[in-house]
């Protein structure tokens, strides 16, 4: 998250989209991250409970994959 954060500060930040107020940028930043840390906090809480609990985990359950061996 601390990645995401600082990529998102300073794409905020830059010359090419920073207007002089820190305020409303900030505002931005928030409204902008406020979704998507609390959606991976509800996956963190999840997974310390459910081991097999992991963000953006998929298992392919097609039929087609199942009869696939390891080599």
């Amino acid at each position: 998250m601390a990645i995401e954060d600082a990529a998102a500060l300073g794409i905020l930040f830059s010359p090419a989209y920073f207007g002089g107020d820190v305020a409303d940028t900030l505002q931005v930043y928030q409204e902008v991250r406020l979704p998507r840390a609390t959606k991976v906090q509800g996956a963190s809480a999840k997974a310390a409970y459910n081991i097999n609990e992991r963000i953006g985990k998929q298992i392919n359950k097609s039929p087609t994959m199942a009869h696939r061996t390891r080599c």
